[in-house]
């Protein structure tokens, strides 16, 4: 079995924006994959969704998808 974490945040204020980040994040313990789903809303208005994943064991760098603003969304960046 593969125990597993689970961080629910919902409305967290992120930098000096009027940017509010909700989503899960799993964490696969024994696998050590990460997955998070977040939405993003700015004044109360949807203005995207990301796909975040990365392995705290084997990757340094996490993989991002999704839209924001209607447009495309795809990069890597080092994994938290």
């Amino acid at each position: 079995m593969n125990a597993r974490r689970r961080i629910i945040s919902r409305g967290m204020g992120w930098l000096a924006l009027p940017l509010k980040v909700s989503g899960k994040l799993r964490w696969y313990l024994q696998s050590g994959d990460v997955v998070a789903e977040v939405r993003l809303k700015e004044r109360g208005r949807r203005v995207g969704t990301l796909a975040i994943s990365w392995n705290v064991y084997a990757s340094a760098s996490a993989t991002i998808s999704g839209t924001i603003s209607g447009k495309a969304v795809r990069a890597q960046r080092i994994a938290p």
